[in-house]
């Protein structure tokens, strides 16, 4: 059984009481509790809630907004020699005010019980009629313990400018960010609620004309490096997120992505995988030179078993197939481009490995990976960023992104390199169920990723995203597909990295497997 909610009207006071305010602990600008902030018409609307604590049949809290009204003991009621357990009404009369402003004359009455030993929070609307004033209602969800409180309020004020508006609570801050000499880097924050605006600053200083949720500086300078925040204010109420660094450095050191690996099987004459990668980066222009390869002979060179007699690669600008490659054919030019990227030696030019060198002026490529005549076995699949460090500018094209999709069998590991000599912000996701969306059969039902640095320590790892909201945003930034839900099984991680060698591990929780993909991005 509900008991309906009541709607009660404001009446003028018997006596006047003090009320007992204590201001939460919100990560927001501190403010006085101005005078008026009990006014009825300043009520409409806020949401109000009152908890019984375990054990304690006598304490009640109720919150409106930021703040928490405390009924701590039996002497603060009128009534309540056996708690609240019988129907009556209690008036609170206490003359601590907590937190802010001077002693004002307010009063709160509640009637109604409240069965001994309810733990459960009570949520309380606001009704309110033209000329009436303000009244609460409300009960709770156990039918077995409900309650019925009456809320009024009453008041003599003197001065004004109250507001119960909570302060703007920030779902994104500004990150921290390392940006080439004359690239472009935007800050982002967003905050929860409405009429929110925004003022960024550099050193504590407000930047002229940056009062957006994004700030970009078109073309970094030296003059830009410094500490970056934003003030997000809504009706009056402000708050201010943490500092962001900017690192500016010379071009050809900024930390990028410049070659991704991924060492598995073909176990089937039709099995295949792709390769993925992005091309671009703001204010980049021209095409971008790329040495991309799939070794099977010359990997069993290496001591590595069961590897693939002839292995095949096809490249594609979007669904545009580009090129490909069947036997390299020991080119002095392709060796040559090989050597330069720092790729392993093949055995000779007769061996039966593949690969091409390209330049790609195309944003989304991809290569497939199969086996000539349906040959099985295991296979490296390589793409190098062919683009010498002394020539990096930062009109520079990069690689933005690189993936590989696959079914995970037992497990697949993704290796990728990290160049330049400035740390650089990744986003690494393995997607499973979040393929779905796309027509993608067979997903893997829950992958789970792990991290490992180039002495193969684990240094991240990540089961379930969670819907967290940092990453959410770096899912928008770099361009990736949203995932389906909070609760979708798929993983993500968000690490900064210095230059160097690192992998990721992506299999399936309790060992479940099925097609996967495995992506690594650049963040701005």
């Amino acid at each position: 059984m509900q008991i309906p909610a009541l709607l009660v009207r404001l009446r003028r006071p018997l006596a006047l009481f003090a009320l007992a305010l204590t201001a939460l602990s919100l990560t927001a600008t501190a403010r006085a509790i101005t005078n008026d902030e009990l006014i009825p018409a300043n009520l409409v609307g806020k949401s109000i809630t009152l908890t019984h604590a375990a054990g304690a049949p006598n304490r009640l809290e109720a919150t409106i907004n930021s703040y928490t009204i405390t009924f701590t003991t039996a002497s603060t009621l009128t009534r309540a020699a056996t708690g609240f357990s019988s129907s009556g009404t209690y008036k609170v009369n206490s003359s601590t005010l907590t937190g802010a402003g001077a002693t004002r004359n307010t009063f709160l009455e509640f009637s109604g019980w409240y069965a001994t030993g309810n733990t459960a929070p009570v949520s309380v609307s606001l009704g309110h009629s033209a000329g009436e004033g303000a009244g609460f209602a409300f009960d709770t969800a156990d039918s077995a313990k409900m309650s019925i409180f009456t809320f009024v309020f009453g008041a003599t004020f003197t001065g004004g400018g109250g507001t119960t508006t909570p302060a703007p609570v920030l779902t994104t801050q500004p990150t921290a960010q390392t940006a080439a000499v004359g690239s472009s880097v935007t800050f982002t924050a967003a905050a929860n609620g409405t009429g929110n605006t925004y003022q960024w600053r550099v050193n504590g200083n407000n930047i002229a004309g940056a009062t957006g949720a994004t700030y970009t500086i078109a073309s970094a300078s030296n003059a830009n490096v410094g500490l970056y925040s934003v003030v997000v204010t809504n009706a009056g109420v402000s708050t201010t997120s943490g500092n962001a660094l900017l690192t500016v450095v010379a071009a050809a050191t900024r930390g990028r992505l410049i070659n991704l690996s991924v060492l598995t099987t073909l176990s089937t004459a039709t099995d295949e995988f792709t390769l993925g990668y992005v091309v671009g980066g703001t204010g980049t222009t021209g095409s971008k030179p790329l040495v991309i390869r799939a070794a099977g002979p010359s990997l069993g060179a290496l001591g590595v078993p069961g590897t693939i007699a002839d292995p095949q690669l096809e490249t594609f600008a979007g669904s545009t197939k580009t090129g490909g490659n069947d036997n390299w054919g020991g080119a002095s030019a392709l060796a040559a481009d090989l050597a330069a990227v720092g790729a392993f030696a093949y055995t000779g030019p007769t061996s039966r490995d593949a690969a091409v060198s390209t330049s790609i002026s195309s944003r989304d490529n991809s290569v497939k990976v199969t086996g000539v005549a349906g040959a099985t076995g295991q296979v490296i699949a390589e793409v190098y960023d062919a683009t010498p460090s002394a020539n990096f500018a930062a009109t520079t094209p990069r690689l933005l992104n690189v993936s590989v999709r696959k079914h995970l069998g037992t497990g697949i590991t993704a290796g990728f390199v990290l160049g330049g000599s400035a740390p650089t912000r990744v986003l690494i996701r393995v997607v499973g169920p979040g393929l779905a969306a796309f027509g993608v059969g067979d997903t893997v039902v829950d992958p789970q990723l792990a991290l490992f640095n180039d002495k193969s320590v684990k240094i991240g790892e990540n089961n379930d995203w969670g819907g967290s909201a940092d990453l959410a945003a770096a899912f928008t930034s770099v361009g990736a597909f949203a995932l389906p839900a909070a609760t979708s099984k798929d993983a993500a991680l968000l690490v900064t990295l210095q230059p160097g060698l690192y992998s990721v591990q992506a299999t399936g929780v309790n060992n479940t497997t099925g097609v996967g993909i495995v992506e690594v991005y650049e963040l701005p």
